[in-house]
């Protein structure tokens, strides 16, 4: 197996670099430290290596797309079904996945990437299902 990054390094400094100010809640960051090691472990167990740091500051950005592009906030998904947080999980790491494609510098590795990001919502919607719903104030 090959350690050369596969990712444009100018890109992954930039991801890191994002994530340096990133605030969430206690449940928010177990969650997003979770799915960020499933990410992890699937892509560097297919040869796809990518540093912890540059994938939490991807991760953040894809959040933040999502927020912006949805006009939601992620402190809003403690207050909707797991279906609907699900659902919103799912285009988040859809940006990730958009973010990771983006950046890869050889293109025979978007299959890798995808299977990743799926094996990340199956756990998150096995792992989080029973996440309580808080009924908005």
């Amino acid at each position: 197996m090959q350690n050369k990054s596969k990712f444009k390094s100018k890109a992954l400094q930039d991801a890191e670099e994002y994530f340096k100010n990133v605030h969430m809640n206690r449940e928010q960051a177990k969650i997003f430290d979770e799915l960020t090691d499933i990410l992890l472990k699937n892509l560097s167990e297919n040869a796809v290596p990518i540093s912890k740091e540059s994938m939490k500051g991807i991760g953040w950005k894809a959040i933040s797309l999502w927020q912006i592009d949805f006009k939601r906030d992620l402190l809003g998904l403690t207050s909707i079904s797991h279906d609907e947080r699900l659902k919103a999980i799912t285009n988040i790491l859809d940006y990730v996945k958009n973010l990771l494609i983006k950046d890869l510098t050889d293109t025979n590795y978007q299959s890798l990437i995808k299977n990743a990001i799926q094996e990340a919502i199956k756990y998150y919607d096995k792992k989080f299902k029973n996440i309580p719903f808080k009924k908005p104030l």
